[in-house]
């Protein structure tokens, strides 16, 4: 269960000192940030209901909340984007993050994925797994089980 995480696009200037200091070898692209759009076409792709959240004024940034479906969520509950594009998501397992970023790399480019006390980071491309992801972030496997990957009632 992750409290908050972001998903910032890689660009060299940013990020590769700290993916260094963090052990990482950065990717060799660069990436770039989704639109809105890309993001609501992905949670519709993976048939997780979702409503825009807070203002809707045109400097208000972008924001949804997921919706349950008979009494169940999905692995997320909410996503923000800020105006420099980096993704913010609060409340929920790590499964859900991490297949919007893996999602957006795909047409976006690399993505990183910071922990919300920043100790922690995983770049996310196409390739990535979860079973990766969950380890680089919390440095223990993900539940084997699968729980954290599908609907479940709210904790």
């Amino acid at each position: 269960m992750s409290d908050s995480l972001v998903v910032i696009p890689y660009t060299a200037e940013l990020l590769a000192g700290f993916l260094r200091d963090q052990g990482i070898e950065p990717p060799e692209r660069e990436g770039h940030p989704a639109a809105p759009a890309e993001v609501e076409r992905v949670l519709r792709e993976a048939d997780w209901p979702f409503v825009h959240n807070g203002p809707s004024g045109a400097d208000d940034g972008w924001a949804v909340m997921c919706e349950q479906r008979e009494g169940r969520w999905p692995p997320l509950q909410e996503i923000t984007q800020a105006d420099d594009g980096v993704l913010g998501f609060r409340l929920g397992p790590l499964y859900g993050p991490f297949h919007v970023a893996r999602e957006v790399s795909r047409t976006c480019g690399p993505q990183v994925a910071v922990e919300s006390g920043g100790a922690r980071a995983a770049v996310v491309t196409p390739d990535a797994t979860y079973e990766e992801f969950h380890l680089a972030l919390y440095e223990t496997p993900a539940p084997a089980d699968g729980e954290d990957r599908e609907w479940s009632p709210p904790r």
